[in-house]
């Protein structure tokens, strides 16, 4: 039950990061974004460009999270 808690709590604090790093980057391509949008593109073009941005960092972010917990696993079996 404690494990489930924390595991819950590590994926509410994985949420709130990849909200505040997406928020961060939409507002970093606000200029960028109107300009696309003046000149005609399509909403759903920019949704892609901005999906496809997060995408990137969320696979980073996962293939970086397993890595390291496999390698924390391993040091916490020595101690154990």
């Amino acid at each position: 039950m404690i494990s489930g808690f924390f595991g819950g709590l590590a994926l509410l604090l994985a949420v709130i990061g990849l909200h505040g790093t997406t928020s961060y980057s939409v507002a970093r391509w606000r200029s960028e974004i109107g300009v696309r949008m003046a000149l005609g593109a399509a909403r759903a073009g920019i949704l892609r460009m901005v999906a496809g941005e997060v995408g990137r960092l969320v696979t980073v972010g996962v293939v970086l999270g397993v890595l390291l917990g496999l390698a924390a696993t391993r040091m916490l079996r020595a101690f154990l």
